[in-house]
């Protein structure tokens, strides 16, 4: 996925990335973000993913890249553009 050496996805991501969808984007991007990780992360899993997006956002400077991982995560968005997918992730990891 990245531009350097693997970086091992935490289950708690796709846990949550699966609660990704559009029928709560409704709520708004940030609010999409904060049901899914309410109704399914706990305070430390919370931590992990914000450290792996964090981590993810500083090592992998190919957009298309990121949108193609955002594909495979569970999520259920469309996300049109490569930059997307850095704008989600970026919001994800200010809103955890």
């Amino acid at each position: 996925m990245n531009n350097k050496s693997p970086i091992d996805v935490p289950e708690a991501f796709f846990k949550f990335a699966r609660w990704l969808n559009a029928e709560t984007l409704s709520l708004g991007p940030r609010g999409m973000i904060e049901e899914a990780a309410s109704g399914t992360l706990t305070s430390a899993e919370r931590d992990i993913c914000r450290a792996f997006v964090d981590t993810v956002l500083q090592r992998v400077t190919d957009d298309q890249k990121l949108l193609d991982f955002m594909k495979t995560s569970g999520a259920k968005l469309f996300i049109k553009r490569p930059a997307g997918a850095r704008y989600l992730l970026k919001l994800i990891r200010d809103t955890l």
